[in-house]
């Protein structure tokens, strides 16, 4: 039996790296139900209680994970940990993870699923694609994939190795332009675009009218930090995009148990009932679609979900590089969103480009496209 290696930051959990994880696991199930789909993730644990039913030949691991760290102890120097992945790669009995290492070493295809994962903001995860070049090497008949990554932004130092690493890959592509200037290729699209495909989008989203609140926000507390002087201007920005001041709003869970931080705070600025829309319900029933929806979002992929399916919002844009460059690339994609800015004062309206929906069910083909391209009959 065929052997695909799948590299997700998914397990976590965090939605939007579980949407993409269960965006390839469905087209898998579909294109290649026979074979074992391996997912290397951060919590094989979470993975498998969340993943298990998605395809009938689907395990979990955290090798590549677990080596980054230990790797990440014994060398502090991009050479110096080159030299520590080779020696394991060629001697794997060396390492707690030896089986993991020699079941790479059995695979068709390592493939690194879509994600902002491999930049500066983890520091150590560039040892990902270097120790994936590492058994590349040793291994030319393996195929080294990576789809709808976000590289933005490399550290001096890491730069020349993740280039050298991503030169060894077999095919890659990049959700924004400034990826595409990291690894010379040319500019592609975001893996979450893979899940809006016809063919099992409907399996994503959540249309009960029990759903249908109107008022959506999403206000993140990792990597950007808390922004509390933000509360005041998400209420503001709600009414001024048509909620009523006593209409419900539901603070949606992407990132379990972060992001329930700020039902309280809005509770101090909302007349109306404020409560946490859970990541376990949004799992199970679906990403809540509803007519005439506004969103403010912090979250990359809530903007990009919202907007593919004709929700209106604002995209909370902080003064970080990392949320900058990903926000970006939806505004230039076209979502028509409004964008607010850490240093905007007055409240911002959702918007809209009503012809944005369309596009990305255009883009969701091209994602299919490339999917096929690298799954086809003999992977």
């Amino acid at each position: 039996m065929d052997r695909i290696y799948l590299v997700s930051a998914g397990g976590f959990p965090n939605y939007g790296d579980e949407f993409i994880t269960l965006a390839w696991l469905r087209f898998l199930a579909k294109q290649r139900p026979d074979t074992e789909v391996w997912v290397d993730c951060l919590n094989p644990g979470h993975a498998e209680l969340m993943f298990r039913d998605k395809h009938p030949n689907v395990h979990f691991v955290n090798t590549l994970w677990q080596l980054i760290k230990d790797v990440n102890k014994k060398e502090k120097t991009p050479q110096g940990a080159q030299r520590y992945l080779t020696q394991l790669v060629h001697h794997s009995g060396e390492s707690r993870e030896v089986f993991g290492i020699e079941l790479l070493k059995t695979v068709k295809s390592i493939h690194f699923l879509g994600g902002g994962y491999i930049n500066n903001v983890w520091r150590d995860h560039y040892l990902l694609v270097q120790l994936a070049a590492a058994l590349k090497q040793m291994h030319p008949q393996i195929g080294l994939y990576g789809t709808g990554l976000g590289l933005y932004p490399q550290g001096n130092e890491m730069l020349p190795f993740v280039r050298e690493s991503l030169a060894k890959f077999d095919h890659l592509s990049v959700r924004d332009h400034d990826s595409a200037d990291i690894a010379g290729t040319d500019l592609g699209y975001d893996d979450a675009f893979l899940g809006l495909n016809d063919e099992f989008k409907d399996e994503f989203f959540d249309d009960r009218p029990q759903s249908s609140a109107r008022a959506f926000v999403s206000l993140q507390q990792d990597v950007v930090g808390r922004n509390e002087a933000a509360i005041p201007k998400i209420a503001e920005m709600l009414i001024a995009s048509g909620i009523e001041p006593d209409e419900p709003i539901q603070v949606f869970e992407a990132m379990v148990p972060d992001d329930g931080w700020s039902v309280r705070k809005l509770q101090e600025s909302w007349f109306g009932k404020v409560s946490l829309l859970p990541f376990t319900q949004i799992w199970e029933k679906g990403f809540p679609r509803a007519e005439g929806a506004v969103w403010v979002s912090s979250r990359f992929h809530m903007h990009l979900l919202a907007a593919a399916q004709g929700m209106r919002g604002v995209g909370l844009v902080f003064d970080n590089q990392y949320y900058q460059n990903k926000h970006q690339s939806l505004f230039e994609l076209g979502t028509g969103w409004a964008k607010f800015a850490e240093n905007s004062r007055q409240a911002t309206t959702a918007s809209l480009n009503e012809e944005f929906p369309q596009k990305a069910a255009d883009i969701a083909e091209k994602k299919i496209e490339e999917a096929r391209g690298l799954y086809t009959a003999s992977v």
